[in-house]
C-alpha cells in the first residue's frame, strides 16, 4: 500500500510538472518579435542606397538603378522591372 502511494505521488508530480513552467513565464505574448524581416521594394532600396552613397539625386527609381549600375552596383539577377 505504501509503495502504491509513492508511485501514485510520483506519477502525479510528473503530470503536474509542465504546469510549473507556465507559471514562471515572465515574457508577455504581445512582445513577440516578428519572424520575417519587412520587405522593401527594389526601387525604394535603390533610391535610398543612392542617397546614402551620395552618388547623385535620383528623380525616380529607374534613375537610381542606372546610377547604381554605372557605379558597378547591381543585384545578381539584375534590376527587376516593376509596373
Amino acid at each position: 500500500m505504501k509503495t502504491l502511494f509513492i508511485v501514485g505521488l510520483a506519477i502525479a508530480g510528473l503530470l503536474l510538472m509542465p504546469l510549473a513552467g507556465l507559471s514562471q513565464s515572465d515574457q508577455s505574448t504581445s512582445a513577440v518579435p516578428p519572424v520575417a524581416q519587412p520587405l522593401v521594394r527594389e526601387g525604394d532600396f535603390a533610391i535610398g542606397l543612392v542617397k546614402v552613397l551620395e552618388i547623385g539625386i535620383p528623380q525616380k527609381e529607374a534613375d537610381a538603378e542606372s546610377m547604381l549600375d554605372s557605379a558597378g552596383i547591381a543585384p545578381r539577377n539584375g534590376w527587376r522591372i516593376t509596373l
